[in-house]
């Protein structure tokens, strides 16, 4: 079992199949990539077509307080306010802001509420 050397040899490695591996994946998450992202679709009218309603501000603080035009109000007044004012114009517009120290549940239960009331202007504001 004796391997004959000589001086002159040179080990090599052949990185031609790692490149071809490497270009393949490449290849497979450009493909891949693009489908895996979530997206958002949003109807956003035409700005010519849009006329300019008066926005309410509801400002979400900490502790579960709302202020909607700057009165306090509670989150149960707030389904029922959001709905009669559907009721009584459909272009309602809805602006709101939320302070640091209020929580994210406060402000997703806010939208859920002024989703389910059937407010479609909504837009979300920072200080």
């Amino acid at each position: 079992m004796n391997k004959i050397t000589s001086p002159n040899m040179m080990a090599e490695i052949n990185v031609t199949p790692l490149v071809d591996v490497m270009l393949v994946l490449l290849v497979i998450f450009m493909l891949v990539a693009p489908a895996i992202t979530q997206t958002m679709s949003q109807n956003i009218a035409p700005s010519e077509k849009q006329t300019r309603t008066e926005s309410h501000k509801l400002i979400v603080q900490a502790g579960d307080t709302y202020l909607l035009d700057g009165q306090m109000i509670g989150a149960s007044e707030l389904k029922q306010h959001f709905s009669e004012a559907i009721r009584a114009d459909n272009k309602y517009t809805l602006q709101i802001l939320g302070e640091p120290e209020a929580s994210y549940q406060s402000f997703t239960q806010v939208m859920a509420i002024a989703n389910n009331a059937g407010i479609e202007n909504l837009s979300l504001a920072s200080n």
